[in-house]
């Protein structure tokens, strides 16, 4: 059986030999480029036409990267997977929210990155809306903690969450075209503890080939209803179509999936949803 990229090699061929059999009648001889050297006829000329319009349109593959996305790039990650995981998470008081540390949510990130520069570092933003944060590379202990809550904002930089933070990797021994896997472990602190909706969205900073998202949910807030939505530059945000992956709700609420395919670069990508908070039950009295 043919690879997918075999079978479009294969189709771009056929139809660029039917169209340089349509235009050798058609162009004949004014379509010809002729010098005392050589004589390329409509038929040839045709075909070269043809075959570099359909392989430029539909010879890429679904998982390249736009060219003007790679342009400039440090790094490219062929897989990001963010693991969000509420499961331990109860919910706090809220005037001991933004006071004490009494709840903690885990993010586990993991990258598969491809370095296309000499870039020195590689930095993996993180923020929240809550008490603050704790994180670090599971991959390379070397790599930094910081926290950027009261560094001043620059131009276009997004400074909605009052708490900023940055994991700084030095890849200076990462060698340009080498693959490298990043995991990381960030703790939210006194966060995702609204009642009724909650929230969860992510940057992409980098060229990313696939963003996966997967929620998983406490025993006494399964997830009711689900939404993905996209927000490009300043634009609204907007509810994501089936063409670039819909979230879905598995077993039962207690876990949420969504996988975005070629996420688009300096896109922001955001899961709503609604839950109920019900309390455990007690156990049954011994007698």
């Amino acid at each position: 059986m043919f690879q997918i990229k075999e079978r479009k090699i294969i189709i771009i061929c056929l139809l660029s030999l039917l169209v340089a059999i349509v235009t050798f009648g058609v162009l004949g001889s004014t379509g010809a480029f002729k010098n005392n050297v050589y004589d390329l006829g409509g038929a040839i000329v045709g075909f070269v036409i043809t075959a570099y319009l359909l392989n430029r349109f539909y010879g890429r593959d679904p998982g390249d990267i736009p060219e003007h996305e790679l342009k400039g790039a440090g790094f490219l990650s062929e897989e990001t997977v963010k693991i969000l995981d509420m499961r331990n998470q109860k919910p706090a008081p809220l005037e001991h929210k933004l006071t004490i540390p009494t709840n903690c949510v885990v993010l586990i990130d993991h990258y598969k990155l491809k370095k296309l520069s000499d870039e020195p570092v590689i930095k993996f933003p993180y923020a929240t809306s809550g008490y603050g944060m704790e994180g670090s590379c599971l991959t390379h202990p070397n790599a930094e903690w910081f926290d950027r809550s009261n560094d001043p904002t620059e131009a276009g930089e997004d400074k909605h969450l009052r708490k900023q933070y940055e994991i700084e990797l030095d890849v200076k021994e990462v060698a340009k075209g080498e693959i490298i896997y990043v995991h990381n472990a960030i703790t939210y602190i006194n966060a995702f503890e609204e009642k009724d909706k909650e929230w969860f969205h992510t940057h992409v900073n980098i060229p990313t080939k696939s963003l996966t998202i997967i929620l998983l949910f406490p025993p006494t807030q399964h997830c009711e209803k689900i939404k993905g939505l996209e927000q490009v530059g300043r634009n609204m945000s907007k509810v994501v179509d089936k063409r670039s992956g819909l979230p879905i709700i598995v077993d039962q609420g207690k876990m949420v999936y969504w996988r975005i395919p070629q996420p688009r670069l300096g896109a922001s990508y955001k899961l709503e949803w609604e839950w109920q908070y019900t309390p455990a039950a007690s156990p049954a009295a011994v007698v």
